[in-house]
This record gives C-alpha cells, sequence and structure tokens, in this order.
C-alpha cells in the first residue's frame, strides 16, 4: 500500500476531491446546458424571424398596388393588308394581388398601312384597351381586353390631292402575353418584359390584325 495514501492529510485531501467532484460535474451541466438552452432559443428565434417577414411579405403582395409599365415595339400587320410601323405604349392600372391586374394600355403607331386593293394609306394608328391581366409564376403575364382604335391617314382616291386626316374610329381587341425577368421580391415587383400583342381591329365588315413586338419595362 502506497504510504502517501494511509497519510491523514493525503485522506483529507482525497475526501475533498471526492466532495468537489460531483459538484464540477454538476456546475458543468448547468453551464452546458445553459450555452444549449441559448444556442437553440437563438435558432427559434430566427426561424420565427424568418417566418415573420415571409408572412410580411405574402400579406404587401397581396394588397392592392399600382401596376405601371412601357415599351417600346414595331411590329407589322396580317391579313389582307400589309406594312411595317414603330411606336410606344404605355399601361397604368392596379395590381389587385400577386396574380391579377387591371390596366388601360395606350399604343401609339406609326408606319406605313397598305390594302392589297384600294388607295387608302393609314400612317398611324391610337389603341386604347382595357386589360385584365394574369401573373404566373412572377414571370410570365397573359391579357385580353376590348379597345378603341382610331385611324389617323390619308387618302389618295385619284381624283384630286391627297386628303389626311381622322379616317374614323373603329372597335378591336388585344391579346397580350409577355415574359418578364427582374426583381420579384419585395411588395412591387420590377422587371424588365419583352411582350408580343396581337390586335385585331374590326374595319367595316372586315378586320385587320395588327402584330406587336415590345421591349419595355413594368412595375407590378
Amino acid at each position: 500500500m502506497d504510504p502517501k495514501s494511509t497519510h491523514p492529510v493525503s485522506r483529507q485531501i482525497n475526501r475533498q476531491r471526492s466532495r468537489a467532484l460531483p459538484l464540477c460535474l454538476a456546475i458543468a451541466t448547468i453551464v452546458c446546458g445553459a450555452n444549449v438552452t441559448h444556442v437553440a432559443s437563438a435558432q427559434e428565434g430566427q426561424s420565427v424571424g424568418q417566418e415573420m417577414r415571409e408572412d410580411m411579405r405574402g400579406h404587401e403582395m397581396r394588397r392592392p398596388r399600382l401596376r405601371l409599365g412601357f415599351s417600346g415595339h414595331g411590329g407589322g400587320f396580317v391579313g389582307a393588308v400589309h406594312g411595317a410601323f414603330g411606336g410606344a405604349s404605355a399601361r397604368v392600372g392596379v395590381q389587385l394581388n400577386d396574380t391579377l391586374a387591371f390596366y388601360l394600355q395606350g399604343q401609339a403607331l406609326f408606319g406605313e398601312y397598305l390594302p392589297d386593293e384600294g388607295p387608302l394609306d393609314v400612317s398611324a394608328f391610337a389603341f386604347h384597351s382595357a386589360m385584365v391581366d394574369v401573373t404566373i409564376a412572377d414571370f410570365f403575364q397573359l391579357g385580353a381586353g376590348p379597345s378603341i382604335d382610331v385611324m389617323l391617314g390619308c387618302v389618295d382616291d385619284g381624283n384630286g390631292p391627297v386628303r389626311c386626316g381622322h379616317t374614323g374610329a373603329y372597335f378591336g381587341s388585344d391579346f397580350r402575353a409577355a415574359f418578364l425577368l427582374g426583381d420579384y421580391a419585395g411588395r412591387r415587383r420590377h422587371a424588365f418584359v419583352l411582350s408580343v400583342d396581337a390586335h385585331p381591329t374590326w374595319v367595316g365588315n372586315d378586320f385587320v390584325t395588327t402584330m406587336i413586338f415590345g421591349l419595355g419595362g413594368e412595375m407590378y
């Protein structure tokens, strides 16, 4: 037997160590448990904060907001007429929620409109459309609506000087598809927009379809 272990002082030290060991283990357990609880609480707080931010964004996205857009465009005609044009368009209305919108669209076209038969040469159109629009997955839009179309141009009937002025207002409609690339986060999404409009106009007993290809911007 080790003489040191039988010495009274050694036995006293060993007893003190034996008593202190459970106390140290208990303190370590409390400290470690507190750290684990703190980390868990911090992670839970971050998770709750993220959920609150997502809920707030979802709530904001469901609220009505301003809808704005503009485009420069060009195109041509389909049917018994031919010609080409350039112009611009603007859109203003309300985005009811993340998906549905109503807006007014004005399109100004300048170019050449030549029927296969007849002397009429219309050099300008002004389309005024009331549109219903659906946004799919933030980046794709489909819209449609009725339109009042005004034609401005010149008439050469071969019996005198060319006469220019207002040639009439006609009923039409607009069908629009657009692809959007930009910032989809936040209450107001902003994006570059590539669009195509098929726009039939009823003129007398016939109709003319205008194909409009646009590049611009959208806030929706």
